[in-house]
């Protein structure tokens, strides 16, 4: 079996989304139970809040990754999660929570085309479909592993 070019680079970035994809379902399942006692529209506003923005700016953000550098978009993009998370760890507000994981999410729209630009420039055109599989089981595994954590 040929050595895929770029390993170390592809296992970095892979195992890189894993833990933030178990970071993101571990805190979608905290949030959710969170904000029960708050009532349904806040459950219901906070699933939308996950969705809505990966949707709405799905074409801004890969007009953002094809416009500038893919490495530098991608280090702000997780900066800023990382800024939104401290205080929704900490807030009890369900607008606060549903605001900032809003945010959080709206960042994730600009992480995923980032995360699949790079894929090819790590690994080559010819191996970038084994690269997408290692991706795709990194955000696999956190998946499994984030709803038991956060549960």
């Amino acid at each position: 079996m040929k050595r895929l070019p770029g390993r170390r680079d592809l296992l970095v970035l892979a195992v890189g989304l894993a833990v933030s994809t178990a970071g993101d379902a571990a805190a979608l399942v905290v949030l959710l139970l969170r904000l029960r006692p708050a009532g349904s529209g806040w459950l219901a506003a906070l699933l939308a809040g996950e969705l809505i923005p990966i949707i709405v700016l799905a074409g801004l953000a890969g007009l953002v990754v094809d416009r500038f550098d893919t490495r530098r978009v991608l280090v702000l993009a997780l900066i800023g999660q990382a800024v939104l998370a401290v205080p929704l760890a900490v807030t009890s507000s369900p607008w606060a929570t549903v605001l900032l994981f809003t945010g959080l999410h709206a960042l994730s729209a600009v992480v995923r085309p980032a995360t699949s630009k790079l894929v090819p420039a790590i690994t080559g055109p010819q191996s970038a479909p084994r690269g997408y599989a290692g991706i795709a089981t990194g955000v696999s595994l956190g998946w499994i592993f984030g709803p038991a954590a956060g549960g």
